[in-house]
């Protein structure tokens, strides 16, 4: 809005100087909205130019010294301790106006009088909220009101939401205040403009100072509930060290084992090691800052479904107990923990006697309950492969020749080859499948320690699985050739075994029967056909360890996969790994009968056992939660809430100290969920450390991650800059249109702000904040060259938009599918109980006698499974009042900034066409990743979502 400068308004300011001069009275004026927008008396103004033009500038010019009365409302949130009768016989709260002036003479801010609030005048009563009027009296030279300072002196904590001055200021709170008698400091709320520091008005500029030097404590003491200070400690609350050595855990953050540091609690030391925390006190909770901790709605909806879980848990729990093992016998035996899809109800039959009625009910009841108490069926089952399993079931059940049905078993409810496939890009994990660069893999471990880096994976093992692929593009021979190749090594591989020792071989023929086969492998690379799961190098180091913990065995698999011309994976080749020493290494390759059927099945079985470790600790916890929690530990230290970039990150803060804080309560603490489900077990913290050495900022961005992992080149002629080697790569499409959209409106907000690098460079709490995270929050870290520099607006750009796609999408995309897709046990197994069996061995008899009892024997048993259902039901729950990528419940923080209002609606619209892109793309039947009979849709990174398990659903934050 532009300021009225026309001759109509000087004439009207003039009239009301001389009314005012001549009746020589004080105006005590009660100021509206109404008044305020008469006529429009605003000006448009940026970062650094004065406060809006209102008739307080008009009346300031008076020599008199004029009080107005201002009027505001004040919204506070209802509490149990605000009803109770005495509340009205306290003290009341305390308001006072801050101007962004300051007295010319004495040089101190400028202050309204102190306004007590009594709640027994209530303007509004709402379910959650009360609203309450105040009134100041404020000089006419007072200025513009840019903060409100408030002094709880009731017994109780209050959730102040809002102040509002009508037309004049909004303030958002949305903060807890503690009472006078614990904090005497009066806590100040800024109003809803954004400075830069260098703009900040000079009666807020102490006031900006003295807030963040709250915020960021002393870094001393044990840490109070009612506390809101934002500080650093290294992982050493992991372990119970007073419990015994087997519950002790390397302290993260330290130069053997690296880590990103977390928010500061201040609990006294251990006993036993004075440098390990404290465990929290079973009756207490983890400090998070006041306002971090879940309050309302989203706190009942997480207590209600950890009731729920402990429920589901009861039967299995009493089963286990009475058969004294818990171990599935059969496939059905894993069904009967899920919901049937349609439940028939039986029609009413005339029964003979009353007792057989009374029977009748009484099973019905309790088939009721039972199914009350079940999970509900994971997306991944439902459709072709509820169809596939229910027939196998009834196969099993009813077959003569249980033998005959193995391999239909099998490829009904274990792993098939193409979901395997299928999953590496469109399933929980779609950050591990990387393009197989070189042949065979080498490993980057110390072959002194580890044994030989190169892999047990040869040529021969993969080159009859290439679907015949061409040599002409490389030695230009025709297809027909290839195939007699092929042929003639594989003749040549039966004369070796069927000839004895000194028959004789033409040496001539066999050098071109292995050249042909080197071809063939050479094209398939150079075309960039192969793709590899490689967790080779994760768990080599910690085997030993792992398989001596009880009912744990694992490998350290890598895994070759061949993109068809049908744009699906299909896996190749297996590689088994032990450590040196323990029986080498195996391959295995896809089955040609019924044994070497159900060793594959095991051998799968075993690899996505390794993904779910993995995704779990890297890719999860340690790339989205753990390495995020600096940055925003950071933000609330260094960047002022006046600050434009700290109200860009604000809804991407939201919740994730408390997830963190409770994760390391219960998720990867000594003997946490993680520990007890996954293969890894007491190694896990080891992992994420080993993983974290390889971690990097800069590549977490996901046109960089995408190029790092060898799934996409740079192309100029792409929409988007890039062309992606799998063309159907769902997680990837998609990642790809969010990830332009958000950094378009990233580059905007900070193009308005900063216009050139010396407004970057010359930033003070910008830099804080960013050398903070680097030298503080990622300590370990401090000296990698990787590290983007903060000098330009392009460089702000890149920074803030791969930390808002971490927190957002990416952490969406590995978070809320745990339940929907991987929710069933047999497809993706936490751990593994064995090993492969091995001819000679005991096992290999009961393997062979019955294969599919074997495989169900290597799964957790009922009781492991149902308790690691329930965690990642709840981790895959959006709450009631989830906020999403793309909404902002209160844009009123950019009040005066019409600019930054109209960039994040263009950014909310971009969201919303990329929704519906991803549904149209979901019924492309050419997208056979996503696309087809069974096969779910990918909508992880569709933006909204309802509450509760969606398989949906991009939050602005890491929550749940």
């Amino acid at each position: 809005m532009m300021m009225l400068t026309n001759e109509s308004t000087i004439i009207r300011q003039s009239k009301v100087k001389r009314k005012m001069l001549n009746h020589r009275i004080a105006l005590s004026l009660h100021v509206k909205c109404v008044i305020l927008k008469e006529k429009q008396y605003f000006r448009t103004f940026k970062m650094g130019l004065s406060p809006p033009f209102t008739k307080l500038d008009e009346l300031a010019s008076n020599p008199l010294n004029v009080t107005l009365t201002i009027a505001g409302t004040v919204t506070i949130k209802n509490s149990k301790e605000m009803m109770l009768p005495t509340m009205h016989q306290q003290r009341g709260i305390v308001f006072q106006l801050v101007s962004t002036e300051i007295h010319s003479g004495t040089m101190e801010t400028k202050l309204s009088n102190p306004v007590e609030l009594e709640f027994l005048k209530q303007f509004k009563v709402g379910a959650e909220s009360s609203t309450y009027k105040v009134e100041f009296e404020i000089d006419s030279d007072f200025g513009f009101p840019g903060a409100i300072t408030v002094t709880n002196k009731y017994d109780k904590e209050i959730f102040l939401e809002g102040f509002s001055i009508e037309g004049v200021a909004d303030i958002v709170c949305n903060s807890w205040v503690q009472p006078e008698k614990i904090h005497p400091e009066d806590r100040v709320f800024f109003s809803n403009k954004a400075y830069l520091p260098c703009y900040t008005p000079a009666g807020l500029k102490e006031l900006r100072k003295e807030e963040l030097r709250l915020l960021r404590g002393n870094g001393k003491g044990v840490r109070k509930r009612c506390e809101r200070v934002y500080d650093y400690d290294v992982y050493n609350d992991l372990g119970n060290p007073d419990k015994g050595r087997e519950n002790m855990r390397p302290i993260l953050g330290t130069t053997e084992y690296p880590s990103p540091r977390r928010c500061r609690t201040g609990r006294p030391p251990s006993i036993t090691d004075k440098k390990c925390e404290s465990c929290v006190n079973p009756s207490g909770e983890t400090y998070v800052p006041r306002d971090e901790v879940f309050e309302g709605m989203r706190k009942k909806a997480l207590d209600v479904e950890k009731l729920k879980g402990t429920t589901r848990n009861l039967i299995p729990f009493i089963r286990t107990c009475i058969t004294k093992c818990g171990d599935f016998k059969q496939i059905s035996d894993v069904q009967q923990i899920y919901k049937r899809k349609h439940i028939h109800k039986m029609k009413p039959e005339k029964v003979a006697s009353t007792r057989w009625s009374l029977l009748m009910n009484m099973s019905r009841i309790r088939n009721n309950v039972e199914e009350h108490f079940k999970f509900n069926t994971p997306r991944i089952i439902n459709g072709g492969m509820q169809f596939e399993i229910v027939f196998v079931q009834f196969m099993m059940k009813y077959s003569t020749n249980k033998c005959a049905i193995f391999e239909i078993s099998a490829s009904g409810w274990c792993m098939k080859d193409e979901e395997l496939g299928r999953q590496a890009l469109a399933g929980i994990n779609p950050l591990s499948i990387k393009r197989l660069e070189a042949f065979p893999p080498l490993s980057d471990l110390d072959p002194s320690i580890y044994g030989p880096q190169k892999s047990a994976l040869k040529e021969e093992h993969i080159i009859s699985h290439l679907d015949g692929m061409s040599v002409q593009k490389v030695v230009n021979i025709q297809v027909n050739e290839a195939y007699f190749f092929i042929y003639l090594f594989e003749q040549f591989k039966c004369q070796l075994s069927s000839t004895s020792s000194d028959t004789t071989i033409n040496p001539f023929s066999v050098y071109w029967k292995f050249e042909a086969l080197h071809y063939l492998l050479a094209q398939a690379i150079a075309e960039k056909k192969l793709f590899i799961l490689d967790y080779h190098d994760v768990y080599i180091p910690f085997l030993n360890g792992m398989n001596v913990q009880e009912d744990r065995k694992a490998y350290a698999t890598r895994t070759i996969l061949f993109l068809t011309p049908l744009g699906t994976l299909k896996p190749i080749a297996i590689e088994l790994s032990l450590p040196e020493g323990e029986s080498s290494k195996q391959v295995l390759t896809p089955p040609m009968d019924a044994t070497s059927h159900w060793l594959w099945q095991i051998a799968k079985a075993h690899v996505c056992s390794n993904d779910a470790g993995v995704h779990q600790l890297v890719h999860h916890w340690l790339r989205t939660h753990a390495c995020m929690e600096p940055f925003i530990v950071a933000t609330h230290r260094q960047l002022s809430v006046m600050h434009p970039i700290f109200k860009l990150l604000k809804p991407h803060l939201k919740h994730t100290l408390q997830i963190n804080a409770l994760a390391r309560e219960a998720l990867i603490n000594e003997g946490g969920i993680i520990e007890s489900f996954f293969s890894p077990g007491k190694y896990s913290t080891q992992i994420i450390s080993a993983a974290y050495k390889d971690w990097r900022f800069d590549m977490e961005a996901l046109p960089a991650d995408l190029i790092r992992r060898g799934v996409a080149e740079p192309d100029p002629t792409q929409p988007h800059g890039l062309r992606l080697l799998i063309e159907d790569y769902p997680y990837a499409n998609d990642g790809l249109l969010m990830w332009f959209a958000l950094e378009n409106f990233v580059r905007t907000y900070v193009n308005y702000y900063y216009r050139d690098g010396k407004m970057v460079e010359s930033d003070n709490e910008l830099q804080a904040w960013y050398s903070e995270v680097i030298n503080v929050g990622h300590a370990d870290h401090a000296n990698a060259s990787w590290w983007w520099t903060l000098s330009t607006p392009s460089d702000l750009t890149s920074i803030l938009t791969t930390f808002i796609w971490v927190v957002s999408v990416q952490h969406a995309a590995v978070n809320f599918g745990q339940y929907p897709l991987g929710g069933y046990v047999p497809m993706r197994s936490p751990h593994m109980k064995k090993l492969l069996p091995r001819e000679g061995n005991p096992e290999y008899k009961e393997f062979m006698d019955d294969p599919e009892g074997y495989l169900l024997s290597c799964l957790p048993n009922l009781f492991e499974t149902t308790k690691f259902l329930a965690v990642v039901n709840i981790l895959s729950q959006h709450s009631p009042d989830e906020e999403y990528i793309g909404q902002r419940k209160d844009l009123s923080e950019w009040a005066g900034e019409p600019e930054i209002v109209e960039a994040f609606y263009k950014f909310s619209m971009d969201v919303k066409r990329v929704e519906k892109e991803i549904e149209k793309r979901n019924k492309d039947s050419k997208r056979r990743n996503r696309c087809g009979a069974g096969i779910p849709p990918y909508d992880l990174l569709i933006a909204s979502s309802d509450p509760g398990v969606t398989c949906r659903g991009v939050p602005n934050s890491i929550t749940i």
